[in-house]
């Protein structure tokens, strides 16, 4: 990992980091903010990173911390949708239709 190249990201419910090969984005189950207070350091003897992020409400507890696949799942709808239409029947002519018409 470069020190120099790493990143951190913090705001609302968005948490980023990245240090070159590493990547993590996490949604937070309560706001942080970046400020005075915000930091990170390199600790080489364990080769990790520690990093404090304030919550925008202090005292607040954000549950499921322990929960990274919630944490990693983006919010909102996680549902896969269809995206395929049947689109042969969109003008009122299915292909039998147009296949007579065009041998005539």
């Amino acid at each position: 990992s470069n020190l120099e190249n790493t990143e951190i990201f913090m705001d609302g419910e968005d948490f980023r980091f990245y240090s070159k090969p590493y990547y993590l984005r996490l949604h937070l189950p309560g706001e942080v903010e970046e400020t005075d207070a915000a930091g990170g350091q390199y600790i080489a003897d364990t080769a990790s990173f520690s990093v404090r992020c304030p919550k925008r409400v202090k005292g607040q507890h954000f549950e499921g911390l322990e929960m990274l696949t919630q944490l990693l799942t983006p919010k909102g709808a996680t549902e896969i949708k269809s995206k395929i239409e049947d689109l042969s029947n969109a003008d009122g002519n299915s292909d039998d239709k147009q296949e007579n018409a065009d041998s005539d």
